[in-house]
């Protein structure tokens, strides 16, 4: 996750305006681990489900599904 996205997201405000992010390619969750801190709730999908489980495994974090 390039840090240059949550700098301009929060910059911009966007965590008090938009409190859902849909996030799609979830790859190995660094991107969703990241928004997770910024927005209320975050939606990611996966289509690899090996992706997906590693994922899983990996991250628990209550505001992101």
């Amino acid at each position: 996750m390039n840090k240059q996205y949550l700098q301009m997201a929060e910059d911009l405000g966007l965590s008090s305006m938009v409190t859902t992010l849909i996030e799609t390619g979830t790859h190995r969750g660094w991107g969703a681990q990241a928004w997770s801190t910024i927005f209320d709730q975050v939606h990611t999908i996966e289509l690899s489900e090996s992706l997906y489980d590693y994922c899983v495994q990996t991250y628990d974090i209550s505001n992101v599904t």
